[in-house]
Parts: structure tokens; sequence; C-alpha cells
């Protein structure tokens, strides 16, 4: 595979990147003060480092980053139906990662797919508790029925 190839699977990998980070902190600031809401910003972060990371590897081979976005996944109207939409987005980032890692034989550009790849393996799982543990916690929330300002300008 050549310089432009791996360049063009990681551009793939950071709209991919950016449309989580903006899907994840829409949910967190939907949700609001919570625990599960610090966790999904904490996963937005690690999101935001593989961003710059992507970018920086895509410079070294040459080639000119993008903040273009992916496709996110926005719909629904309770907490949980979202994080099952973050997971499907991790799900989504998972199987891209390993197809990209299997067709790049760039042992570099590998060490740091495989790195964001175990970073989203992770993430997925953390959204699948955050289901559960979104349910126990009765945040059960409908889309519209919250009234604070930031609920106003996401609706």
């Amino acid at each position: 595979m050549n310089r432009g190839e791996i360049i063009e699977l990681l551009l793939h990998d950071m709209r991919d990147e950016h449309a989580a980070i903006i899907q994840y902190l829409t949910h967190a600031y939907a949700i609001g003060e919570c625990e599960i809401a610090c966790e999904i910003g904490a996963i937005t972060r690690d999101e935001m480092r593989h961003l710059n990371w992507l970018a920086v590897a895509i410079v070294q081979l040459g080639g000119q980053p993008t903040l273009d976005r992916g496709q996110m996944r926005t719909a629904g109207d309770t907490v949980p139906t979202w994080l099952q939409n973050d997971v499907l987005q991790e799900k989504d980032a998972i199987n891209h990662y390993r197809d990209h890692i299997a067709q790049i034989d760039d042992p570099k550009i590998k060490r740091l797919l495989e790195h964001i790849l175990a970073d989203e393996m992770s993430h997925q799982e953390k959204f699948r508790d955050f289901i559960d543990e979104s349910e126990d916690e009765g945040l059960e929330y409908i889309r519209g029925k919250r009234q604070d300002e930031a609920a106003s300008v996401l609706n």
C-alpha cells in the first residue's frame, strides 16, 4: 500500500473520530450534570487525542489533515437510545480500524491504529455499561422535556 492510500484510510479515520467527538459531546450535554455525562466527556477527550494522532501521522506521511466529519448517530429521544447509538459508533470504528490495520504495512502506523483500536474497544464496553446505569439511575430523559439553557440550544 502506498502513502497516498494510507493517507486516504487515515483521513477516513479522522472524519469518523470527528463525528464521534461531536456525537458524544451532544449526548453528554443533553444528559446534563451526572457521572455518566462526565465519563462520556472523558471518552470524548480520548477521541480528540485520536484525532490529533491521526492528523500528525497524516502530516508525517505528506498529507493534509481534514476537519470534515463522518456520519453521526443522533436519532432517538431517550438516554439509553443515545448510548446505544454510541455503542454502534464504536462498533463501526472497531471494524474500520481492524480493516485498516490489516491493509497497512507500515509498522508505525499499524501500532498507532492498534493503540486507537484498543481504546475504541474499551469505549464500546463503557457505553454498554452506561446503558444499564442510565436505566438504573432513571435517566430516561425525553428530548425536549429538559428546560435549561443547554437543552434549549441542543433542541
